[in-house]
């Protein structure tokens, strides 16, 4: 965890600008980055914000370029609608279907330990992750870690089992495996997240710098007027 003496530091890299804006900087870094990749892995979350980028990187994508997508975290629900592994789904299209991709998530089960096990060893043999792109709960939490339930386990998969409701039963990467991939990117979009960029500009300590972003896109929607005025 990080110390209220680095809070000065937790915005740099970061970018305020409306959601298209962002969307095709993040992709212009995207190419830079990794068009020249014959294989690239992928690890996304659910929600609104990481599926919205995971659409729009498919289209950078080049067509000789294998994929590995990796779900961040998954709702321990026998709900289809509610599994972040359908929204990512769905945001990968028709790559989906192509025989160099492939889509890795957690198998529902009923079991969140039989989860995380499974997954664990599904991911202990998957190519190592170029990019981690998380969305930020209003809360702060990013992936299925939220505050008292931040987990610091040597393991990749993590049980929570004390989310807020109504998933409280959830797996989750665990934070030193998502601290490993070197780049690490997190998407804090709509007006809604006003109180949450609020306290990061305060220099609130939440669960996402326990995540160390690499990068920050942040709505311009997002500010209220007081941030806008010191964060042109």
């Amino acid at each position: 965890m990080l110390s209220s003496a680095d809070s000065s530091i937790q915005l740099q890299n970061s970018s305020f600008a409306s959601v298209p804006v962002l969307l095709d900087l993040a992709c212009g870094e995207f190419c830079a980055l990794f068009g020249s990749l014959d294989k690239l892995s992928l690890v996304i979350s659910g929600g609104k914000a990481a599926p919205l980028l995971l659409r729009h990187l498919m289209e950078s994508l080049t067509d000789c370029q294998a994929l590995t997508v990796v779900v961040s975290d998954e709702r321990n629900c026998g709900d289809p609608e509610a599994w972040n592994s359908r929204a990512v789904a769905v945001a990968m299209g028709s790559r989906l279907r192509k025989s160099d991709t492939t889509l890795l998530s957690p198998t529902f089960t009923g079991c969140a330990s039989e989860m995380a096990d499974s997954y664990e060893q599904v991911l202990s043999s998957a190519p190592a992750p170029n990019l981690a792109a998380l969305g930020v709960g209003n809360d702060g939490h990013v992936a299925s870690h939220f505050g008292n339930s931040v987990r610091h386990s040597p393991k990749i998969v993590d049980v929570v089992n004390d989310a807020p409701d109504p998933y409280r039963s959830r797996v989750t990467l665990s934070m030193p495996y998502l601290r490993s991939v070197p780049n690490r990117w997190v998407f804090i979009l709509g007006r809604e997240k006003r109180g949450l960029v609020r306290r990061l500009l305060s220099g609130d300590l939440l669960p996402v710098h326990d995540f160390a972003p690499t990068r920050w896109f942040i709505d311009q929607a997002a500010l209220d007027v007081d941030s806008s005025e010191k964060h042109p």
